[in-house]
C-alpha cells in the first residue's frame, strides 16, 4: 500500500515537471532573442515598439519567432526571408503550424507570428502589428532578404495577409492565403450559389464577402505573387474561386490557385506551403 501511494506521488510529480512550460528564452537590448536555430519560442521584446496608427502595450505584445535551422548571423552567402503569419484564432498562435517546420529549414525561411490579432481585433491594429513584425525582424536579423517578405493566414488572418500584400507592396512581395481572399472590386458569381449564400448568410450579416477597395492596386499587380489554398470542404471555397478567375486573373494578377481535394477551412499543408513558395519564388 505505501508503495503504491509512493509511486503515485512520484508520478504525480513527472507529470507536473512534464507540464512545465519551457523557459521564455533570454532577449537583451540591442541582440536577437536567444532562440536555438530550427526551432520556435513565444518572446517579448525588451526595447520600446514604435507604432503610428494603433496602440501598442509594451507589457503584453508578444510575438512567436521561429529562427531556421543552421542559421549563422556571420554567414553572409545564404539569403533568408520571412514569413509573417496572421492567425484567426487565439489558439493559432502559438507555434508554426503544422508541416511547416521542414520547409522553414529548407527554405531559410524565418518566421513570425504576432499575438492578439485574431479576427475580433481591428484591421488596423492586425496589419500594424505585421508591420511592426517585419521591423523587428530586419533590424535583430539583419541577414534576412527584403525581396524575401511574405503574408500568411488562415481565414480572416489569410484576408488580411492579402490586404498587406496589396496595401503595402513594397514590404510585401508575397502571400500565402489559407481558406480567405479579398479583392477591390465586386466579382461576378459563377461557382457560389445560392445555396453557398444562404448558407453564410449568418456568419456575413448581410456583408459581401470578398470586397475590399484598394485606392492604387498597380503596384501589387507588379510586385506582389498572391497564392490561395482551399478545398471542397472549405466553406469558403467556391468565394476563393469566383475571386481568383473573376478578379485576380482576369486583371492581370500574379495569382496562383492550390485546389486541395481533402482541405477544409484550415491551415495548408507543407506540401502546399512548398507549392505556394515555389511559385512566389520562381522555383
Amino acid at each position: 500500500m505505501k508503495l503504491t501511494k509512493f509511486l503515485i506521488i512520484i508520478l504525480s510529480v513527472v507529470a507536473a515537471v512534464a507540464q512545465e512550460p519551457a523557459p521564455t528564452p533570454v532577449w537583451q537590448p540591442g541582440k536577437p532573442p536567444a532562440i536555438a536555430t530550427g526551432t520556435g519560442h513565444l518572446v517579448q521584446c525588451p526595447e520600446p515598439l514604435p507604432a503610428k496608427n494603433f496602440r501598442v502595450d509594451q507589457q503584453a505584445e508578444k510575438f512567436f519567432i521561429f529562427v531556421p535551422k543552421g542559421y549563422r548571423p556571420d554567414d553572409k552567402n545564404t539569403k533568408y526571408g520571412l514569413i509573417v503569419f496572421i492567425s484567426a484564432k487565439p489558439d493559432d498562435e502559438t507555434g508554426v503550424p503544422s508541416g511547416w517546420i521542414d520547409i522553414l529549414n529548407k527554405r531559410n525561411l524565418f518566421f513570425i507570428a504576432p499575438q492578439g490579432v485574431d479576427n475580433h481585433i481591428h484591421d488596423e491594429r492586425r496589419k500594424g502589428m505585421a508591420l511592426l513584425s517585419v521591423d523587428m525582424m530586419l533590424k535583430y536579423y539583419p541577414s534576412i532578404e527584403p525581396s524575401r517578405i511574405y503574408s500568411a493566414g488562415i481565414s480572416g488572418g489569410a484576408r488580411v495577409a492579402g490586404q498587406l500584400g496589396f496595401s503595402f507592396p513594397q514590404v510585401f512581395r508575397g502571400t500565402v492565403q489559407s481558406c480567405g481572399c479579398d479583392f477591390y472590386e465586386p466579382v461576378p458569381h459563377v461557382a457560389v450559389t445560392a445555396e453557398d449564400l444562404k448558407k453564410n448568410e449568418g456568419r456575413d450579416k448581410g456583408i459581401p464577402y470578398g470586397l475590399w477597395p484598394v485606392a492604387s492596386p498597380q503596384l501589387a499587380r507588379g510586385r506582389v505573387k498572391f497564392v490561395f489554398v482551399t478545398g471542397p470542404k472549405d466553406f469558403r471555397h467556391d468565394y476563393i474561386l469566383d475571386l481568383y478567375n473573376g478578379g485576380f486573373l482576369k486583371n492581370g494578377f500574379r495569382a496562383k490557385l492550390l485546389d486541395v481535394p481533402t482541405m477544409g477551412h484550415q491551415i495548408c499543408s507543407g506540401d502546399s506551403l512548398e507549392q505556394a513558395l515555389g511559385f512566389i519564388e520562381g522555383q
